[in-house]
């Protein structure tokens, strides 16, 4: 089931139009400042993201079509989505925690997928290097605010 490089691009903007709703969301709804801080970092960088996205759209061309194993990358789509038409149950700040953990993992192997796309080209491969970087970041970042918010339970 061949796709065009633009049409994954878009799912890959989708993605983090995705999660810019759910940090954003969660960033005005939880009380706590350390909470609300790093959600609203996060929040920040999808929108850099996006960006980044847009470009690659701009210079990818509508018939070029990769043959590369889609499913997977419809799979981490189709999970993305999923979470976050759920995300009316998320209600606690651990389970937001474990929904954007989750988020992002998919996040991180839908990229490296798409970087197969373009084992040539060095400056789409860097900007995405460069996205997946950031998505690890922001592990650690929901990492750190998961243990944060055990300590202050205890």
């Amino acid at each position: 089931m061949p796709k065009t490089v633009k049409e994954l691009l878009h799912i890959a903007l989708s993605m983090e139009e995705m999660g810019y709703s759910f940090y954003k969301s969660k960033s005005e709804e939880f009380e706590d400042h350390q909470l609300k801080d790093i959600f609203a970092m996060l929040a920040r960088d999808e929108i850099e993201h996006q960006k980044k996205f847009k470009e690659l759209i701009e210079k990818a061309h509508q018939d070029d079509t990769q043959h590369i194993d889609i499913e997977n990358l419809i799979e981490a789509h189709k999970n993305k989505a999923q979470l976050f038409n759920s995300n009316l149950n998320i209600d606690t700040p651990e389970e937001a925690i474990k929904h954007a953990f989750q988020d992002e993992k998919d996040s991180i192997m839908y990229y490296e997928k798409l970087k197969e796309l373009y084992p040539e080209n060095k400056e789409v491969s860097t900007m995405l290097d460069t996205i997946i970087k950031e998505e690890q970041e922001h592990i650690k970042s929901l990492s750190e605010l998961k243990n944060y918010i055990l300590m202050s339970q205890n």
